[in-house]
């Protein structure tokens, strides 16, 4: 070699050593060094603290195909977590956007140990890049198919998976670089014993679930984005009449949901949880006749493939007047009566109930009590098999903004209670039933809100109807409740922002008084239409004494009346006090 090689190389070689003790990867390959077979050596720098102890070797190209993998074997040396390293390179060059590389790895059981052959350990990768390169980490079978497809991370971030399940065999390890990427990177490879109770993956499939007796402890791996852990819950064991309860501790750094799933593989409900947050389920029902339910653990954001997460089974006796889960939605829902019943709202649950009122009209009232971080929201929706529901009105053409009762006609939706706030109630006191049909009711919690610990209560009272007392839904013209002549009709402005309309078929000709007697505290808002939608005139009410307003019927006939709270926001919502409304000439 001239001497000017010798000194370029010299120098190079120098500024490499610098370049790996700042843990760098611009020298980790060099054209000059090259190998008697003509493949090339990567070059790279030393591995942090963290992997002292772990034996480096460079990678050797090409490795880029399963036939031309690099082999890899662990130290024979009796450790108890034997692990070894390699320093590798990933390029992105001009008609090879993605470069990938391949590692073998052979397993063989213990010569002439029959139990070994079954044996099986747990085995972990990670892969640490340079701040330039992308890489995802996967894991295949011998002939190449993939056993974990891990979803990759940013540029200089980690990736792998902290617990692949190995037998005697032989295994392979990809690494390829996210397009346009490249750089150094630090693989690292430990083996270790499987405990008892701990996830076998590739679990990310019900063919593939980790058995799961309900009773016990179970450990395992947000291992990477998106990670999926299936888990097979026996239910020959289970008592009769049992609910099962699921609980997933936090982990740093990860959000996680539990699915449930029946034994054919249909969703049964599903839990959700915010970063770090612990997710529970409670008094899921089995499905009868079921041999088995799955439950799954999803990594919804981020991975941590140093800290193992606790999943929890296990069977008890419902209690009464208690929720029995799946019930989110009409085909599932829950038959209750009159009384208190308690129940879960986790992160995402919806649940629903059906209530069959006495016969007869009645007034019912309805009251959500949540718990601690939740926001709920109370729903009452006609009751899909019955059709229906006979003297309720159909969905208008047109839906007020501010009226309480959202008819949509997509989701059926007679009133809806969601004025208050965290750990508010929420309140239906007067929704009129005609008998002969059922509703539904559904509870949610808001946005982000969810407690698995602590119950919410559902009361339910039904009483006969009062003579003249409004029939709520009425909060827009199409839905208004008739006021019969003679009769004084009665309401309630409840909740905030209520509004109710009546219609009085038979006004006086000519002229008609509209009394409204108010509520103590409240200022009413009274507007008085013709029946071609005409202003006949409006007036307001203040406090409980008894006002008078006439108007001019006209040849349109008369009248529509509508009533609302025009109270500051100040003043309390009143769901005791009535107003009374009376029409004469």
């Amino acid at each position: 070699m001239p001497a000017i090689g010798r000194r370029r190389w010299s120098r190079t070689g120098l500024l490499c050593s610098i370049l790996a003790l700042a843990a760098a990867g611009a020298c980790r390959r060099s054209s000059l060094l090259p190998r008697a077979d003509g493949a090339a050596v990567v070059v790279a720098a030393a591995p942090s603290p963290a992997d002292q102890g772990v034996a480096f070797v460079a990678e050797v190209e090409p490795n880029d195909t399963l036939a031309a993998a690099q082999k890899l074997a662990f130290p024979e040396a009796p450790a108890e977590s034997p692990a070894l390293g390699v320093n590798g390179r990933l390029d992105a060059t001009a008609g090879k956007a993605r470069d990938v590389d391949l590692f073998r790895l052979a397993f063989a059981p213990a010569a002439g140990d029959a139990a070994a052959t079954a044996l099986r350990r747990r085995l972990s990768v990670e892969v640490t890049p340079d701040a330039t390169l992308a890489v995802t980490v996967d894991a295949l079978d011998d002939q190449g198919q993939a056993l974990i497809d891990a979803a990759g991370g940013a540029a200089g971030e980690a990736d792998g998976f902290p617990n692949l399940s190995v037998g005697s065999g032989v295994y392979f390890v990809r690494v390829r670089a996210a397009s346009g990427t490249s750089g150094a990177y630090r693989l690292v490879a430990r083996l270790s014993s499987l405990e008892a109770g701990e996830e076998q993956e590739p679990n990310g499939k019900a063919a593939l679930a980790s058995e799961a007796p309900a009773g016990g402890e179970l450990v395992g791996y947000h291992g990477w984005r998106h990670d999926q852990d299936w888990y097979r819950v026996p239910l020959a064991a289970a008592p009769d009449g049992s609910v099962l309860a699921v609980d997933l501790e936090a982990v740093p750094g990860v959000a996680a949901s539990l699915l449930i799933f029946d034994a054919a593989e249909r969703k049964l409900l599903e839990s959700r949880g915010r970063t770090e947050e612990r997710v529970a389920v409670r008094n899921l029902r089995p499905p009868p006749g079921d041999p088995q339910l799955f439950v799954v653990v999803r990594t919804d954001a981020g991975r941590n493939a140093a800290v193992r997460y606790d999943l929890r089974l296990r069977f008890e006796v419902p209690k009464a007047g208690g929720e029995l889960e799946p019930n989110d939605d009409p085909a599932h829902a829950q038959a209750i009566g009159d009384g208190d019943t308690l129940g879960f709202l986790g992160r995402g649950d919806v649940d629903v109930y059906r209530y069959t009122p006495p016969p007869g009209p009645s007034e019912l009232d309805i009251e959500l009590a949540p718990p601690e971080r939740v926001d709920a929201k109370l729903e009452v929706i006609r009751d899909i098999e019955s059709g229906t529901l006979r003297g309720f009105p159909g969905p208008p053409a047109t839906d007020s903004a501010r009226a309480k009762p959202e008819l949509r006609p997509r989701e059926m939706v007679l009133f809806r209670a969601d004025a208050g706030r965290r750990h508010e109630s929420e309140r239906i006191p007067n929704l009129y039933s005609p008998g002969g049909g059922a509703f539904l009711i559904r509870l949610s919690a808001g946005k982000s809100d969810g407690n698995p610990d602590e119950p919410y209560r559902l009361t339910i009272a039904s009483r006969p109807a009062p003579p003249g007392a409004e029939r709520e839904p009425n909060g827009t013209a199409a839905s208004a409740t008739p006021l019969p002549p003679g009769v004084v009709g009665n309401g309630l402005l409840y909740p905030r922002g209520d509004v109710d309309f009546w219609r009085v078929p038979a006004a006086p000709a000519g002229s008609a008084t509209i009394t409204v007697t108010g509520v103590a505290g409240l200022v009413l808002d009274v507007r008085v239409q013709a029946n071609d939608e005409r202003e006949l005139g409006r007036f307001k009410v203040a406090g409980p004494t008894p006002t008078p307003f006439q108007v001019a019927t006209g040849g349109a006939g008369c009248c529509l009346i509508q009533i609302r709270d025009a109270s500051a926001k100040s003043a309390a919502p009143n769901p005791i006090d009535r107003y009374a409304l009376a029409v004469g000439p």
